[in-house]
């Protein structure tokens, strides 16, 4: 791949944390460059749809190469990392944190990376894969209150909860009663207490 950027699939993004919209993960991104990295040059690191930076990046930074330092230019997708000499052909690993992961069990999107001369012209580019988170985000807060505390009387539950992961249009909320409590009516969500 010569002039090409290739962030290899399989190990290639890692994160601290598989948790669903966990915020302030640390991503390493291994990458091989097919070309050389003039000095003054950089590279910029973009984030998929879903996948946002959520604060400064830098904070957890880490390089392979001590010539890969930060440029301190980021925004809610995208980092640029300086060159400061040239950066020759080769495998790099590349961390960055205060990002904030896919609120889903999705696969994302790609990452991308570009690399560029001094004078702001693209050395190389590329891409890989996805990213999928593994865990569930948590209530941090759930109650559920019955209308009525006796035994086998016919209730209404009141079920109020506070999640980490904002629901979105189209999200499913799923409730698991015990076996001893039949459920023979369809939940019923007060207007704006439910999407």
């Amino acid at each position: 791949m010569k002039g090409g950027i290739s962030l290899t699939q399989g190990e290639a993004t890692t994160s601290d944390s598989m948790i669903t919209y966990a915020n302030g993960a640390v991503y390493t991104f291994k990458i091989t460059t097919g070309n050389y990295i003039p000095s003054g040059g950089s590279m910029i690191i973009k984030m998929p749809t879903g996948i946002s930076i959520e604060e400064d990046p830098f904070s957890k930074f880490q390089a392979s190469e001590s010539n890969l330092v930060p440029s301190s230019v980021y925004d809610s997708s995208s980092v640029t990392i300086k060159a400061l000499a040239k950066i020759p052909a080769g495998d790099y690993v590349i961390s960055i944190g205060g990002i904030r992961n896919s609120r889903s069990f999705e696969p994302s999107e790609v990452f991308e990376a570009i690399s560029f001369d001094a004078s702001g012209n693209v050395v190389g580019d590329g891409s890989i894969d996805n990213i999928q988170m593994t865990e569930a985000g948590k209530f941090t807060v759930m109650t559920i209150t019955p209308s009525n505390q006796t035994n086998g009387a016919i209730n209404d539950y009141l079920v109020k909860y506070t999640t980490s992961i904002p629901d979105a249009d189209g999200d499913l909320f799923y409730l698991s009663f015990p076996k001893t409590i039949r459920t023979p009516k369809e939940p019923v969500c007060e207007k704006g207490d439910c999407v």
